[in-house]
């Protein structure tokens, strides 16, 4: 039957769980060390769910599915015993991953307002889900957080610990909110694109680096709240770039200029761009939120070597 826990439940044997389309819920903490089976039948989290489950897995049987309402916070792995083994956390749920996300199974993590926390103490494998697609996506706890393939975060992503992009496969990050980074990101050589409809900031009080950036927005301004820096491509394909509360530079010093895909789109605020070759014509598309007035520079100086020029 259904399963409530409001207080600790505290064994060295697993609970089984054997219900078919029975529910689980309450605001307590399960400590065995056995941890929790999805045995028989598809499961589903109530919203006012808010358990712990530590020192133990979180197991789900073949082909069984658990639908997460509310808030599951597992210190140990969850595990899907056949690839068809399947957690969906759905609209507005929380599921901090404690450790080992499904290695084999189905993570899907798209539904509006959900939320997934890697927050391990410890090196963790960041999981590619269903359409490769979070919510929002929190990186916390403490060491190296791993990209396993390219993914996209229609949300808000928040690094508080320090997320790779994994300098083997070089992925790429798609977001559709807010970036905000008070930890590390370990960019490689991949691509970041923001695409929101919306208002989206890059927050990092220490600045943030990029190798690859893209902006292909449909509406709203990508708001740089401080300096930030695109070493190697810097692509606007659609919409505006608000760099009023810190500088934009493109290149990264005399090493690599840089390099601007420009389709379309005005920055307003300050463009910053290193320079170490003459005859060429370098493009600036700045202006004000109203009016794109852009600049293309060519130097011809004698002697030139290297330098950086600021619209």
């Amino acid at each position: 039957g259904n399963i409530v826990i409001n207080g600790n439940y505290d064994a060295n044997r697993p609970i089984l769980l054997t219900g078919s389309g029975t529910t689980i819920d309450g605001f307590g903490t399960v400590t065995n060390m056995g941890g929790v089976t999805i045995s028989n039948g598809n499961k589903t989290v109530q919203p006012s769910t808010n358990l712990t489950i530590s020192n133990g897995n979180f197991r789900i049987n073949v082909g069984l599915t658990v639908s997460n309402y509310g808030t599951i916070t597992l210190t140990r792995d969850l595990v899907g015993l056949n690839a068809a083994s399947t957690w969906i956390n759905e609209n507005n749920s929380t599921f901090n991953a404690g450790g080992a996300l499904l290695i084999t199974g189905v993570l899907i993590a798209s539904a509006s307002g959900n939320k997934v926390n890697y927050n391990r103490a410890g090196a963790q494998d960041v999981k590619v889900p269903s359409g490769s697609t979070y919510y929002n996506l929190n990186i916390e706890g403490n060491n190296i957080k791993t990209l396993l393939g390219s993914i996209i975060v229609s949300g808000n992503l928040t690094i508080t610990s320090t997320l790779d992009a994994d300098a083997g496969f070089n992925y790429n990050l798609t977001i559709g909110g807010n970036w905000n980074n008070s930890g590390t990101f370990l960019e490689q050589l991949g691509t970041v694109t923001f695409n929101g409809s919306g208002t989206q900031n890059i927050t990092n009080t220490l600045g943030e680096t990029f190798n690859n950036l893209t902006v292909n927005k449909s509406g709203g301004l990508l708001i740089l709240n401080q300096n930030h820096n695109v070493t190697n491509i810097l692509n606007m394909t659609a919409g505006n770039i608000d760099a009023s509360s810190g500088t934009l530079t493109l290149g990264n010093a005399c090493v690599n200029e840089g390099t601007l895909v420009y389709t379309t789109g005005t920055i307003t605020g300050k463009f910053k761009r290193w320079i170490n070759t003459t005859g060429s014509a370098f493009l600036f598309p700045v202006g004000t939120s109203a009016n794109y007035r852009p600049a293309s520079i060519t130097l011809n100086v004698t002697g030139f070597s290297c330098g950086a020029l600021t619209a």
